[in-house]
């Protein structure tokens, strides 16, 4: 805990004599440019100075010396403006001489800000304000839509409150969002408009009649689409149902308002009273095919490798009588296991339309879902091991190879690292069921959203 106290003190210490030495160069800097008649430029250096060190009494007087010129310079171009009634820029000279006062109060420097100042700005922001209004309401009425966008929001800026402002600002920016829906509703482009219409609802709620539109639009682009049982044609059985869950909820995860499902599993197609009822209802009928489902749960593969226990050996030099060290190699071998499991499926859809037996989209894909290990074991100390090759365990040879090198024994003890147990069948299975499900969700969420 001492130790901890004294580095925080010494750390504490060093950030206070960099920040002074900081504030007192900014200080130098500052005098120079006062000095040189710069006085804006001097200012801001002060105000630097008193960022780092507030305390600093040589910036406090310089900013307030350099900071009451620069001030009053800001609001002689205010009042000059003022009497020449150039009303938008009295404004933003206004404003920007409370800014520089706000921002010179963060270091505890108070400037003279006469407080008639604030009479005269009230009397031209009042007038600039009403000719701005006047002016956005004009473009409103000429259905100049984002320059009355432009003059709302630069009104908003000074005044958040002035009069009906934010309900015209949102008439400009929205109003012509309503209108291209509008259009698009005429045109059958429901899925667009509904997401415009959204866009309007998200932002600002009720707007003129949006909420029944969207549900117009929600009515007449939505696409009820049948879910017919899965053929399985592999010789896996009882798959069918578990792809059949994941292609639901697959395609309910997309969140498309424009999709609702039926799914027919109870129904027999061959009934035609139920078929009858089925395709009056949907717009679609969703078919599958598992063709081939394929597992090779693999095998164990294990091989006996040849390597080297690495060791320092402490031995006496008897030219020096002095003990030192020297590394050895003993020959060892160690089991390297290699295992691979595979699933590969192979499934079509087709998406008809039952009324006209259109196909509206198909596809047939393969999916291949795997898992390979691959580690090595040794007794219980694996660290000192270096890969390598020997010909005899009694005896050098000339086929002997030790691979003592960063690369070779990382990659080696990374085997003994490496993870021993491969996934099971239900996690590939799964896994599977995944791809297979987020593909024809894919490829049906692709149709209703083009269509």
């Amino acid at each position: 805990m001492k130790v901890k106290a004294v580095i925080f003190l010494l750390l504490s210490v060093a950030v206070i004599t960099f920040t002074s030495c900081a504030s007192k160069r900014f200080t130098r800097q500052a005098s120079k440019m006062e000095e040189a008649g710069l006085f804006s430029d001097a200012a801001e250096l002060y105000y630097r100075a008193l960022l780092r060190k507030k305390t600093n009494i040589d910036a406090i007087t310089g900013l307030k010396r350099t900071g009451e010129l620069t001030l009053g310079t800001k609001l002689s171009d205010f009042n000059r403006a003022y009497n020449e009634q150039r009303n938008k820029e009295a404004v933003y000279y206004y404003l920007d001489a409370k800014a520089y006062y706000n921002k010179i109060r963060t270091v505890n420097v108070e400037l003279n800000f006469p407080s008639y100042y604030y009479d005269y700005y009230s009397e031209v922001k009042n007038i600039f304000l009403e000719d701005k209004y006047f002016e956005a309401m004009n473009y409103l009425h000429t259905e100049s839509f984002s320059k009355a966008e432009q003059c709302f929001k630069e009104i908003i800026e000074i005044h958040p409150n002035y009069r009906d402002v934010k309900e015209q600002l949102n008439i400009a920016i929205y109003e012509p969002v309503y209108r291209d829906c509008l259009l698009l509703i005429n045109n059958r482009k429901y899925k667009e408009a509904y997401f415009k219409l959204k866009r309007i609802t998200n932002k600002i709620g009720a707007y003129k009649d949006v909420y029944d539109l969207k549900n117009e639009c929600l009515e007449k682009g939505t696409v009820i689409i049948a879910i017919a049982p899965i053929k399985n044609s592999s010789s896996r059985k009882s798959i069918e149902k578990n792809i059949k869950n994941e292609i639901i909820n697959s395609i309910q995860k997309l969140n498309n308002p424009f999709i609702k499902l039926i799914d027919r599993t109870k129904l027999q197609i061959s009934d035609n009273i139920h078929s009858t009822i089925t395709f009056t209802v949907s717009d679609a009928v969703l078919y599958c095919e598992i063709t081939s489902f394929n597992y090779n749960a693999g095998r164990l593969h294990e091989t006996i490798q040849r390597g080297y226990l690495k060791k320092r050996v402490r031995y006496k030099n008897t030219e020096t009588e002095k003990y030192e060290y020297r590394t050895e190699y003993d020959k060892i071998t160690y089991k390297e296991f290699k295992m691979s499991r595979t699933i590969d499926i192979n499934i079509s859809f087709r998406l008809i339309n039952e009324r006209t037996k259109e196909i509206l989209n198909s596809g047939l894909r393969t999916f291949k879902v795997y898992d390979n290990i691959h580690y090595a074991t040794y007794g219980v100390n694996t660290n000192d091991l270096v890969p390598g090759y020997w010909g005899s365990r009694t005896s050098k040879n000339k086929e002997d190879v030790i691979k003592d090198n960063r690369r070779d024994v990382e990659e080696l003890q990374n085997l003994f690292k490496a993870r021993k147990t491969i996934r099971t069948y239900d996690a590939l299975a799964s896994e599977t069921y995944n791809n297979v499900s987020e593909y024809i969700a894919y490829e049906v969420n692709k149709y209703v959203i083009e269509n």
